[in-house]
């Protein structure tokens, strides 16, 4: 009986582009420096983001206390620009990534 390990079971999925896209993307969501922070927002109107990807970086930031309401005040502000780059049915679910 031949045992694989865990890493080699996993290593293709750690590997493949998508996952480490997406690991980048919602790692965008961890800076805590105000700054930083904003031009990760920035990045979500700005940058090469897919719809399903674009509340990554918002729930990475609000998962930190003192920034819970960033997500909420950021998606309000720019409410129109958001609903522009997602399809219609993804509005519905904004409420749930503020």
């Amino acid at each position: 009986m031949v045992t694989v390990s865990l890493r080699h079971q996993c290593e293709p999925l750690i590997l493949h582009p998508f996952t480490q896209t997406r690991a980048s993307i919602h790692a965008l969501g961890s800076f805590r420096d105000p700054e930083l922070m904003q031009r990760a927002l920035d990045y979500n109107l700005t940058g090469p983001i897919r719809p399903q990807e674009l509340f990554s970086i918002l729930q990475g930031i609000g998962s930190y206390p003192p920034n819970e309401t960033v997500p909420y005040e950021w998606m309000t502000e720019n409410y129109e620009a958001i609903a522009s780059r997602v399809p219609p049915m993804f509005v519905a679910y904004f409420p749930y990534a503020a």
